[in-house]
């Protein structure tokens, strides 16, 4: 079998691989709803550059190139599951194609090991299930490295001058999907050719041609909507920056306990079933990370094995030292973990014994995601998109959420707005009560009230005064529903 057709047997192996129950489990909410939202809006509105969730709420937290990924998805298989989480598989499958690529060059004693770790490891597996920016800024940041990776391995970037440009591409690709954090490998890159002492390499690899390609892709966006509205700029670099990495304002578990809590057990859980396989073959004792000496000389020894350590180690750091933290921001350490993990183990994939138990690993894998979609959760927006179904004809062309975060995935499965109201003035962001009454008389038609059971009373205070007659549509495990009526009706509210 020629080069290309073990490449693409590879590629189409991981794509199939990944795509198994891939579009069988409901939105989860908040975060699969939201994404999924931003990405329904651009398709209905037909604006790719200004994500929104709705016609009143603008949402520039992340940058778009997830959402362009997530409504292509769509519109090649359509408004369901499958299309929405179909950038994810392609995403994975490629991640796996490129370490494959990368270990040709840095581990060709056993080049298919570690993209075979990082295919069958729980989390990366478990994570492209979930429609967020993890998987996609992880493919963009390890197709980043490979072009590194690529002309490092000549020594000049004049042999090969296309790993600058595509380390630059890389790079620009993953700014464009999650801003700042994209970057995170150049530090151990740039650690690495200081530590090897090739500082022209280091001077090379920041190539006007390949930097041109990263500001183009990575920064034109910005631009665009900067000129749009110039407090972006302030939004960008405060908000979205500064805080994540230096406040709790995101309440994104700013404790400084939390590293320990949130990431250390994904990174040694987080690689079933090879963990105890490379911790029975480890010695960590030789490993000296706090003096310059040892990484010196453990460089020249084993290059690549110290560039995978700077590029779990430094990533690793940030996250730690940043107070907005989440399961999944580690998520692309896996690569650098599983090119690490072959290199030590020494995995013999003919063996029967392994094949075996790899086997039995993959039908895990797979009975997780057939359970992930089978077990009921009170956050699945496609269960509560039935019963919106079932008891609403026709259908609301406006779904809104009182006092409470929407379900913002029912945009998917009801092909409608999903809205947001507070009833608290002093949250309302400059709508005052007067202006929240006004805007309830002018709902009227074709809207669904979401109200949650323990703040239903107060709400219904609110809507008493502006004189808007309610009829209670049912309830759906902590949710009440009602719509306008001026039908007198024993549900009266």
């Amino acid at each position: 079998m020629n080069s290309l057709k073990i490449n693409l047997f590879l590629l189409v192996t991981a794509f199939t691989f990944i795509m198994v129950f891939q579009g069988s489990r409901g939105l989860w909410e908040r975060d699969e709803g939201r994404y999924t939202d931003v990405a329904v809006e651009m398709l209905h509105k037909k604006d790719f550059i200004v994500p929104l969730l709705n016609d009143d709420i603008s949402h520039f937290s992340k940058p778009p190139l997830t959402y362009w990924a997530i409504a292509a998805g769509i519109v090649l298989l359509g408004k369901n599951e499958w299309g929405v989480r179909l950038a994810n598989g392609v995403a994975f499958a490629f991640t796996v194609f490129l370490i494959f690529l990368m270990a040709k060059r840095i581990y060709p004693e056993n080049q298919l090991a570690p993209a075979f770790i990082y295919a069958t490891s729980i989390f990366p597996f478990t994570a492209a299930n979930f429609v967020t920016t993890d998987t996609l800024l992880t493919l963009w940041e390890t197709l980043a490295v490979y072009g590194f990776v690529r002309c490092y391995h000549e020594r000049t970037d004049q042999k090969d001058p296309w790993g600058i440009i595509i380390m630059w591409v890389g790079f620009g690709l993953a700014f464009l999907t999650k801003g700042p954090p994209g970057l995170l490998p150049l530090f151990a890159i740039i650690a690495f050719l200081l530590l090897s002492g090739e500082k022209d390499n280091l001077i090379k690899i920041f190539n006007p041609i390949g930097l041109m390609f990263f500001l183009v892709m990575g920064f034109s966006w910005y631009v665009v909507v900067i000129l749009k509205n110039h407090d972006l700029i302030h939004y960008f670099i405060i908000n979205e920056f500064i805080k994540r990495i230096a406040t709790g304002t995101h309440h994104r578990n700013p404790e400084w306990y939390k590293p320990f809590i949130i990431y250390l057990p994904i990174l040694v859980f987080g690689t079933l079933p090879w963990t105890y396989v490379f911790f029975k073959n480890i010695e960590l004792s030789k490993y000296k990370l706090f003096r310059i000496s040892w990484w010196k000389e453990y460089i020249k020894k084993e290059p690549w094995q110290c560039f995978l350590m700077l590029w779990i180690i430094i990533p690793l750091s940030i996250f730690f030292v940043a107070k907005s933290r989440l399961p999944l921001y580690i998520l692309s350490l896996f690569v650098p973990i599983s090119l690490f993990y072959a290199m030590l183990i020494s995995l013999d994939l003919s063996s029967k014994k392994i094949k075996t138990y790899i086997i039995i690993w993959i039908i895990f894998l797979f009975t997780i995601k057939f359970i992930m979609a089978k077990i009921p959760y009170k956050m699945d927006s496609r269960t509560m998109a039935k019963y919106i179904k079932s008891t609403n004809k026709p259908l609301p062309k406006e779904v809104v959420f009182v006092d409470s975060v929407p379900f913002w995935g029912l945009s998917l499965y009801l092909d409608c707005e999903v809205e947001e109201l507070t009833t608290n003035k002093d949250k309302a962001d400059k709508k005052s009560e007067e202006y929240i009454i006004k805007e309830l008389k002018e709902k009227e038609n074709g809207v669904l009230y979401a109200v949650e059971k323990k703040k239903l009373n107060s709400v219904l205070l609110v809507f008493k005064k502006s004189q808007v007659e309610l009829r209670k549509i049912g309830e759906y495990n902590f949710w009440v529903f009602f719509s306008p009526s001026v039908i007198q009706s024993k549900d009266h509210i």
